[in-house]
């Protein structure tokens, strides 16, 4: 389950970092500190973004389908870090916004305002956390 969790979770961040054209420092500096807080090994995540990056490929089947395999806690902390990078940057694009809400909305049929109070969780956990 690990592998999958941590798939999924480069996928989504992939999907999220690629969605305005754009791959901003800030946004993957907010990916490297998730993944340090969720404990996901760091060169793994960072490979796995590097091969998503340099494929090209499509990857929002692959994410939904793992997204759907999650418990709705870890949906719903996905999307909530998902919103945490894309607003790093000070600014969160219309296409940011366009792809997450399908996600949370059309594809998981998550509550907004359950993603919002996660967030402020995370914020607390950011501003906690030793880097």
């Amino acid at each position: 389950m690990k592998e999958e969790y941590t798939d999924t979770i480069v996928e989504l961040f992939y999907l999220v970092i690629i969605a305005d054209g754009e791959v901003d420092p800030k946004e993957l500096e907010m990916g490297r500190s998730m993944a340090r807080i969720e404990g996901l090994d760091s060169t793994e995540f960072e490979n796995g973004v590097a091969k998503l990056i340099k494929d090209g490929r499509e990857v929002y089947a692959d994410c939904v389908s793992g997204l759907k395999k999650l418990t709705q806690d870890s949906q719903v902390k996905f999307l909530a870090w998902m919103c945490l990078i894309a607003n790093a940057d000070g600014f969160m694009h219309n296409k940011e916004w366009d792809i997450i809400y399908k996600l949370y909305h059309k594809e998981l049929k998550l509550d907004r305002q359950s993603i919002l109070d996660h967030q402020f969780k995370l914020n607390q956990k950011l501003r906690g956390y030793q880097f």
